[in-house]
């Protein structure tokens, strides 16, 4: 199974993007998922269909999703009050779940959930050829990528300090100090089980993110801070060790005859675009004119596949 993300500034068409892809590979025989991350969904409605938040067959072999953020953030906190009674058992005197109450508006919550999603999503359809991530505007798709990596050192960090505790539990023990039957082995300790547990998920998004069955592809308008989004986004990418594949340009504007009033918007792409092909010379550039109509229904996508076919081919043999 591999897994391709689209990336890039809010309103450049990402969305069209990761579902043409999807139409594109399915055209060449394999199994689709499209899932969108993006808390403002427009991927069923790209597709002409609504909303369930549960998967939806477009095609044979052909599915799209899009995730519930609210309820992803709710099953995300259930979980950690769960994990919390579970672990800590010690302090079920204090009413945990009025604490959950107040995470619900903590920053990174949404970020935490919705990477959840991501890890649930693919645990759960191993049996696809390629699971296609539409994800939210390049802030927070960063953030939501940076996580593991993140969260893998802290919990690294964790442990052994938590090995540290342990360790002085034990000599206290051994001189006949009174621990109150608190556990000093590793084995024993839910506490190392839970870092432990949290450590493997960490390393297992990590691996996958950093795969080379894992692309990521850049999505940008010919304008300037679409550009400066995309390239920072792409520094980003390359120091987390997450691959990128190719760069979609959406909306370039040709026109057959000189239109005054658009010179300077034409003279900003074009230098747009020579810029993107100095920036990401080593990736697939594709370019997608600006279209008289946005592309909405299989076929209509099916045509917008054919401008994208380039980066297709290098997403296949990759």
């Amino acid at each position: 199974m591999r897994v391709v993300i689209t990336v890039g500034k809010g309103g450049v068409g990402k969305t069209t993007t990761a579902a043409g892809l999807g139409v594109a590979l399915h055209e060449r025989g394999y199994t689709i998922l499209i899932v969108s991350l993006d808390p403002a969904h427009n991927l069923a409605d790209v597709f002409n269909m609504r909303s369930t938040y549960r998967k939806t067959r477009v095609a044979d072999r052909l599915e799209i999703l899009e995730i519930n953020v609210d309820e992803a953030v709710k099953k995300y906190l259930d979980e950690v009050a769960l994990m919390m009674k579970t672990t800590f058992k010690h302090l079920s005197v204090l009413n945990i779940d009025k604490y959950i109450d107040v995470l619900s508006n903590a920053p990174g919550v949404e970020e935490h959930a919705i990477m959840n999603e991501f890890k649930r999503v693919l645990e759960e359809n191993e049996d696809k050829d390629f699971i296609i991530f539409d994800m939210p505007p390049t802030g927070l798709s960063l953030r939501i990528v940076s996580l593991p990596f993140i969260h893998r050192e802290w919990l690294r960090q964790l442990k052994n300090l938590r090995k540290a505790i342990l360790d002085r539990r034990r000599m206290l023990r051994n001189v006949g100090e009174d621990i109150g039957g608190a556990p000093c082995e590793e084995t024993e300790d839910p506490v190392m089980r839970e870092l432990e547990t949290m450590l493997r998920e960490c390393e297992f998004l990590t691996h996958r993110l950093t795969s080379n069955d894992t692309r990521c592809v850049l999505v940008l308008a010919p304008e300037t801070l679409p550009l400066l989004e995309a390239k920072r986004a792409f520094e980003k990418l390359r120091t987390l060790g997450i691959s990128v594949s190719g760069c979609v340009v959406n909306k370039v504007l040709r026109l057959h005859s000189p239109v005054p009033e658009l010179r300077s918007k034409l003279l900003e792409q074009e230098q747009c675009l020579n810029e993107i092909k100095r920036c990401f010379k080593d990736l697939v550039i594709v370019e997608v004119p600006f279209l008289e109509r946005e592309p909405r229904g299989l076929d209509s996508l099916k045509t917008y596949a054919n401008y994208i076919e380039p980066l297709v081919d290098s997403i296949v043999r990759s």
